[in-house]
C-alpha cells in the first residue's frame, strides 16, 4: 500500500470520526480533508453524499475497489 500511495504522491493521515455526526459537521470535515475520492461508510443515506460532492464513490459491502492513480 505504501508503494502504491507513493506512486500517486498520496499519503496516509490518521483521523478519527464517530459514526454519529451532524450533516454540517460532515461537510466541514470533508472540505477540510479535501479527499480525491470520497467513499461513504456507516450511513443509511450514501446517495446524499453525491448531492453535495462530485467525487463520491459508492461501494457495496464486500466489493473490491482499487484506488485510482
Amino acid at each position: 500500500m505504501k508503494r502504491a500511495l507513493k506512486e500517486v504522491d498520496g499519503d496516509v493521515v490518521k483521523v478519527h470520526a464517530t459514526g454519529h455526526i451532524l450533516e454540517e459537521d460532515i461537510v466541514r470535515f470533508v472540505e477540510a480533508v479535501a479527499p480525491g475520492e470520497l467513499i461513504p461508510v456507516h450511513t443509511f443515506e450514501p446517495k446524499r453524499f453525491s448531492t453535495i460532492w462530485e467525487n463520491v464513490v459508492e461501494i457495496c459491502d464486500g466489493e473490491r475497489y482499487s484506488l485510482s492513480p
